[in-house]
């Protein structure tokens, strides 16, 4: 019996250290936009330039409406269903400290209007704008 919790507890302790020396998130300004990306969907595109030329691309086609939303922080998730869809949570940079804004970790209220954009990576249209908050669940 010792063995076995003994080969759990090193299971959980090695699987700690490894898993915090990663970076899972990452800064990025495209222009004048700025947000963050996980650095796992590179893999889903084939690669970090890849998947900042459609970040680019999003842009590009996301300022013809209201100018792109310049008052809001970007949080950039590809999600692989049926097609790939980039989906962009689009948070106000009133909401976000500058100390979490350095830490990549955005607590925001659960009362703050956020907006989701769903960009279809295949057709390279926005699907459509969603307002949410963090405290809906979809």
């Amino acid at each position: 019996m010792w063995k076995i919790i003994g080969f759990f507890l090193i299971f959980l302790l090695s699987n700690n250290v490894y898993g915090q020396n990663k970076e899972r998130l990452q800064y990025v300004k495209i222009g004048n936009m700025e947000g963050k990306l996980d650095v796992v969907d590179f893999n889903l595109i084939g690669g970090k330039a890849k998947y900042m030329q459609l970040l680019e691309e999003f842009e590009k086609k996301f300022s013809q409406i209201k100018d792109g939303y310049p008052g809001y922080y970007r949080y950039y998730d590809l999600y692989d269903s049926f097609s790939l869809k980039l989906i962009v949570t689009l948070i106000p940079k009133s909401a976000v400290s500058a100390e979490n804004k350095k830490k990549y970790y955005w607590f925001i209220p659960i009362n703050t209007k956020t907006f989701k954009v769903y960009y279809n990576v295949k057709t390279k249209k926005v699907d459509g704008i969603m307002k949410t908050s963090p405290g809906i669940i979809e």
